[in-house]
């Protein structure tokens, strides 16, 4: 597995939150 593959796997839980919080916020 490359790093960017790696480091997408990692992010992606927290870009969900990131969006989901975006969204209930507004």
């Amino acid at each position: 597995m490359s790093l960017n593959e790696y480091a997408l796997e990692e992010l992606w839980p927290t870009l969900l939150i990131l969006l989901v919080s975006g969204s209930n916020s507004v």
